[in-house]
This record gives C-alpha cells, structure tokens and sequence, in this order.
C-alpha cells in the first residue's frame, strides 16, 4: 500500500511539473514578440534592442536562445548584422548582444555596438534595465529601466524609464489586456522628460499554435517625438520552424527593419 502511494504521489507530481511547463513554454512563445511598441507587452527579444527590459524576463523556460540577425538601420540605408544570446527561468533573465553597422551612403565607416539586459520577476511584477554601448567607435553607456506589473496576468501594466544614463529623456506606459488566449489588446502612451510632447500607439497581437503576430500604429499627440512610443506602423511575427528554431521578421520595431532565426539550445 505505501509503495502504491509513493507511485501515486510521484505520478500526480510529474503530471503537475508537466503542466506547468507546457504553461511556462506558452507564455515564452506568446511573449516571441511585443505588442504595440512593447511597454506593457514587451518581448525578451527585443528588450535587448530599446524596448521595455522588463521583458528579457519573459525568456523562462530555463533554454540559451542564440539569435543571428540582419537589420536595416531607420535612416533606411545602413545594413547592420547582429547577434543576441538570451537565457532566463522564470525568475532571472538575462542577455547581451552585438550589433555591427555596415558602411553605407550615411556613413563610410562601419560601427559596433554592444547591448545588454538583466531582469527579475514574480508573479507580481518584473523589472529590468537595458545598456548600451559604443564599442567602435567608442561612445558612453547609455541606459533605461523598465517594469511591467501582473506581468501573466490577463491585464498588465508597463512602464519604461528612458535616458537614465545618455540618450533622449521620456516616460513611457502601457496597458495590455488579453481577452482570449489568441489576441491581446495595448495601449502605450509616451512623453518627453519635459511632459510637452506625447505619442500614443495601439496595437494587436494574434497567437496561435506556432505562429504569433504584432500590429499598431504610433501617433504623434502633441509636438514632436519622444523616445516611444515611434510614430507611425510597427509589425512584428514569429513563426515555429521546429522545437529549436523560431525565425522572426519586424517592421520599426528593432530599427527599421529586421530578420534571423532564433535556436533554441
């Protein structure tokens, strides 16, 4: 009878630890890309690359995530080629890559540039910061913090804190609602560090089995820009090749364009 027992309760433990990564490997493929321009819906790609850091947590099924890519800069006419390694748990997640900027008609010489991002979450609330740095020519670290509250509940909340060392000084916040488990719902709003310029962006995610969608559109409110949300269309998608490879492709979302493949190890 005990030895009947122990297999029961070994059983019902291996149906729950089943379970809940089944969950944990939903949530990290709903999360493959931003929602909107990625404040309340950020993903752990692309906290690598200016958006919410917070989301480098959403990288949680404890896999190394090696991410070779191409981009296109925003002016339009510099090709850049890029690498990202991501890992996280559930709890702590972490990332860095490099970003080389080929010569082009703007510039004739090439730049590299360095990008981090280390986050923590709860059930609760998740928090990160982002780091960038010239390497090539060498230019200052720049840095923005971000969180998003109830980060998988249904209804989230996100804030970034731009220019906390160098670049363009703003605020930024979003809301996030998913009212089935195929859609979600953002709003991002953002000003500068003065409160006289506003932009918001709504957008709409789509999630299905192997596939995941991004679309909105960043309005300029009132005055010029600010450092997000950008004005004008954002795409994203995410495509499941195999159970080690995503390929994924952007629109204004990591500079102005960008594609690669990301291994799952």
């Amino acid at each position: 009878m005990k030895s009947s027992r122990n297999l029961y309760v070994f059983a019902v433990l291996m149906m729950v630890a089943q379970s809940a990564s089944a969950a944990s490997n939903n949530q990290e493929a709903q999360f493959s890309v931003p929602v909107s321009q990625g404040i309340a819906n950020p993903s752990f790609h692309t906290a690598l690359h200016g958006q919410n850091p917070a989301g480098i947590t959403y990288s949680n099924t404890n896999r190394v995530k090696i991410i070779p890519f191409w981009n296109l800069s925003s002016s339009g006419v510099n090709h850049a080629l890029a690498g990202d390694i991501i890992w996280g748990n559930g709890v702590v997640g972490l990332g860095g890559g490099v970003h080389y900027v080929l010569p082009g008609v703007v510039s004739a010489t090439s730049t590299l540039t360095a990008t981090f991002a280390a986050g923590l979450s709860t059930r609760m609330i998740a928090l990160g910061a982002y780091g960038s740095l010239g390497i090539s020519p060498s230019s200052s670290l720049q840095m923005k913090l971000g969180a998003v509250l109830f980060p998988y509940a249904q209804l989230r909340f996100g804030y970034v804190y731009h220019g906390l060392l160098g670049g363009t000084a703003g605020h930024s916040i979003g809301l996030a609602v998913d009212p089935s488990r195929m859609v979600t719902l953002a709003l991002d709003v953002g000003t500068d560090a003065t409160f006289q310029r506003f932009a918001l962006s709504p957008g709409l995610g789509l999630h299905f089995s192997k596939v995941h969608l991004n679309g909105g559109y960043g309005f300029a409110l009132v005055g010029g820009s600010v450092p997000s949300p950008i004005v004008g269309v954002v795409a994203a998608i995410s495509i499941e090749i195999s159970r080690g490879a995503v390929f994924f492709a952007n629109y204004n979302t990591i500079q102005l364009a960008a594609a690669g493949v990301m291994f799952k190890l």
